[in-house]
């Protein structure tokens, strides 16, 4: 049958990474962990760490195995109709396995020291007490199996209308303890209108202008998070008690379920005479629910928090592309693409209510939601100048300047706080040049990141 066709395919990934960081024997971070774990034994130095640097490394490899396999259809009715479609199953196991750790008294030589990580030792400097040696060893094993079943089919009437539609279903041994809470069906459904093919269309300089309108619903799953009780084992010497002990690293949570995202588009494509200049404009809505987050429990149940599908997010956002042909022809070509995004997005619903009468001031690489507010928020303290007898820093609190820093930090309100907005950019875009000499190219890009605050 020749409109049909079936495939099948297999791939395996395989990746390795190596993080290595080296404090030197003359770095800060040395020195001064050295210093905290070593003891005076009369007129001498006792070096609970060796002298010399300190070396972390940790390995990390990713092994997978996918397997697909799909149907195809493709044919054209009586030359006005035609229809397209696929139809398939997807089965993919991802294995993440690494391990890390710390060597003492490294140099450059390849020399180690030894470590007695099990005695517990009074430490000086900006940590007081007694610890054990920090030991960063450890070993991490995760195993994460998906199935998928996915349809996508497309009908065009005279090549002027364009209606297509997709749905899929997605599983993961993360969520759920029932086969039939572990999925989450996705579809979408969509139209386009070429209105430069109608027969009243006449507009020469635009020979191309492209309608369209998508509405669909996706998911997102987070991998360090599952619906199974799930405990962390850690070594003896990470208490005092010298005993190995293990953590809940997830507490049971059988209704935890996809997020899911639903997003409506507009776009427009168009094309000016000779394909010199040519574009699309597109405008989105998204809202986000069900989205991952922490949760208050009930203090009886012995955990004070979860991981659950705790908020919403709302968001629109609008897409730039123009494209432009500055030379075309034989042997060389110079084109350009300039790309513009604009997004803004917002919690509409935690499900963990923050306190912000308790000081909020935050860098943005922390999410700490607050309904109402994008979710990577800069916060900072009022600024009220310097004490002109002393220098410090004033700030307010209950809209009076004060020096009272263990106030402002922990029982100054929000109001009295300054919301600057969004760490992560809300206009951001490239400007891409590309010259071309028969087959060989060369390319320049310019990128740009604008509406957004750091500290």
């Amino acid at each position: 049958i020749k409109e049909i066709s079936v495939e099948a395919m297999y791939q395996y990934e395989r990746t390795f990474g190596t993080v290595r960081q080296y404090h030197n024997a003359n770095s800060f971070y040395a020195r001064d962990l050295v210093n905290q774990f070593s003891q005076l034994v009369g007129s001498d130095v006792k070096y609970n760490i060796p002298k010399g640097g300190i070396l972390d490394l940790a390995n990390n490899n990713i092994e997978a195995h996918s397997v697909r396999s799909q149907i195809n259809f493709s044919k054209t009715f009586n030359e006005n109709h035609q229809v397209t479609a696929i139809g398939g199953a997807e089965v993919r196991q991802v294995r993440s396995f690494s391990n890390n750790g710390r060597s003492y008294g490294y140099d450059e030589k390849l020399n180690v020291g030894n470590v007695d990580y099990v005695s517990i030792f009074p430490t000086y400097g900006n940590i007081e007490g007694a610890r054990v040696i920090p030991n960063l060893k450890g070993f991490n094993d995760r195993l994460t199996r998906m199935v998928s079943l996915y349809a996508n089919t497309s009908y065009t009437l005279m090549n002027k209308y364009i209606l297509s539609g997709s749905l899929r279903n997605d599983r993961s041994n993360l969520f759920g303890v029932n086969s039939n809470q572990k999925g989450v069906p996705l579809w979408s459904i969509g139209g386009s209108w070429k209105l430069s093919n109608e027969q009243f269309y006449n507009i020469p300089f635009l020979p191309v202008l492209n309608l369209r309108a998508t509405y669909g619903a996706s998911g997102n799953i987070n991998n360090s998070v599952t619906a199974l009780t799930t405990i962390s084992y850690n070594p003896a010497s990470f208490q005092l008690t010298n005993t190995p002990f293990a953590n809940i690293a997830n507490s049971p949570n059988p209704n935890l379920k996809w997020e899911k995202v639903k997003q409506t588009n507009f776009g427009l494509d168009f094309s000016i005479t000779n394909n010199k200049l040519s574009g699309s404009i597109e405008y989105y809505i998204k809202k986000s629910t069900d989205v991952f987050g922490l949760e208050q429990l009930d203090l009886t149940t012995g955990v004070g928090s979860i991981i659950n599908n705790s908020a919403n997010i709302r968001g629109t956002g609008l897409d730039l592309q123009i494209n432009q042909k500055f030379i075309s022809n034989t042997n060389f070509r110079w084109e350009s693409s300039f790309f513009l995004s604009y997004t803004n997005y917002k919690v509409t619903k935690y499900l963990l209510k923050i306190n912000t009468d308790n000081g909020y001031v935050g860098e943005g690489s922390t999410v700490i939601p607050l309904e109402g507010y994008n979710p990577y928020l800069v916060v900072s303290y009022k600024w009220g100048g310097l004490d002109p007898q002393t220098g410090d820093p004033i700030g307010f609190l209950d809209g009076k300047k004060s020096t009272n820093y263990d106030s402002l930090a922990y029982n100054s309100p929000l109001r009295d706080q300054v919301i600057h907005g969004s760490a992560v950019p809300t206009v951001f875009g490239g400007l891409l040049n590309t010259l071309t000499y028969k087959n060989v190219s060369i390319s320049t890009n310019i990128t740009y990141r604008l509406g957004y605050y750091f500290r």
